[in-house]
């Protein structure tokens, strides 16, 4: 069964953890606005718990940018001894080698900057600074940013958003997102699979939801379920954990909730409510 469609809610056959096999992350009951809805907590506690929330969210930030550091210290190091062996090169093939290297460095090194970057944009967000997204704008930049992987992989991404084509967020924000769940689907797809995106919005009660699902091997949920504890340790070495942790504790702060869902062997689904 193709998990992926165009049929959209009626072909969605995730609906919990009850299933053998499926795992499921729901960040609601850890959401402060949630809690206080339900009255799990008073609004006197909600203060408390606001300002664990901006802690762990900080712990977050903190461990990615050092990680990404250190990322950066040791790619500089190997470009200064990259180069060092090009000056020294006499032989052709040798030099033409060290080129390549040279630029696949480079071009590590941007990626790196640009996940940076993002990461201080997101840092700075806070809870009024929300404007009307084109979500089919933000895809189609995010898309284009990703042209090259798509192109190599062969990979196919699909969108409906005629249900609601707008919503109140931050756009840097649904890109980041976009980028970082669309190339982790694409990479983290079964050799035996062809990459598959389907990606729709439509309403749901009174809410507005942005799902976005794949046919990967189900990786997603672990880099999203750490912070369903809410802790992540500092020297975690594994870049996407930490940066798909800091953007799910942004979209928290704007409001929204993230539920991530997935089987290895069918896909992961990731359903973003306004």
């Amino acid at each position: 069964m193709n998990f992926l469609s165009t049929k959209r809610r009626s072909s969605f056959g995730f609906r919990g953890p009850s299933k053998p096999g499926y795992f499921s992350v729901d960040s609601n009951y850890f959401d402060p606005q949630y809690q206080l809805d339900q009255g799990i907590v008073s609004p006197l506690e909600d203060v408390a718990h606001q300002l664990v929330r901006l802690n762990k969210q900080n712990e977050q930030l903190v461990a990615f940018t050092e990680h990404m550091c250190r990322q950066i210290r040791s790619v500089t190091g190997n470009l200064g001894l990259t180069v060092e062996l090009l000056q020294a090169s006499t032989e052709e093939q040798e030099q033409k080698e060290l080129t390549r290297q040279i630029g696949e460095i480079s071009a590590s090194m941007n990626q790196m900057v640009d996940q940076l970057n993002q990461m201080t944009y997101c840092a700075k967000l806070t809870p009024d600074q929300k404007e009307m997204v084109s979500i089919g704008g933000a895809l189609n930049k995010t898309l284009g940013q990703l042209n090259a992987l798509i192109h190599e992989s062969e990979a196919e991404v699909f969108s409906d958003f005629s249900e609601v084509p707008e919503v109140l967020f931050n756009t840097r924000l649904l890109e980041s997102l976009f980028k970082s769940v669309i190339e982790h689907s694409i990479i983290h797809t079964p050799e035996n699979r062809k990459p598959a995106v389907d990606i729709f919005s439509y309403q749901e009660e009174e809410h507005n939801v942005l799902l976005i699902k794949d046919n990967s091997d189900g990786r997603l949920a672990d880099k999203f379920a750490h912070t369903t504890s809410g802790t992540i340790k500092a020297g975690d070495t594994d870049t996407s954990s930490l940066a798909f942790n800091a953007l799910k504790l942004q979209v928290q702060q704007l409001g929204g909730t993230i539920n991530v869902t997935a089987n290895s062997s069918v896909g992961a689904s990731l359903k973003l409510i306004f």
